[in-house]
């Protein structure tokens, strides 16, 4: 067997027995949309549902609470 058709063979079946985890890296320097610099770490990631009505009123809750700290001192 050619080692590029083995390579996706063996990588499923590291994956699927939580042996390996898929790696993904930025191909360039990351930067936030206020300029800062971004420090990019491997952690489990999700994504969220933006039009998801439970989600934006539990968001819209905690903004106007008092646990909300937005860390810049702009927004204070």
């Amino acid at each position: 067997m050619k080692v590029q058709d083995a390579k996706a063979i063996v990588k499923k079946q590291m994956i699927d027995n939580n042996e390996a985890a898929t790696y993904y890296e930025p191909e360039s320097e990351v930067v936030s949309r206020s300029g800062d610099e971004c420090v990019v770490a491997l952690c489990d990631q999700w994504f969220l549902t933006y039009g998801e009505e439970n989600w934006k009123n539990f968001v819209k809750e905690h903004v106007k609470s008092s646990n909300f700290n937005a860390y810049n001192p702009k927004n204070q």
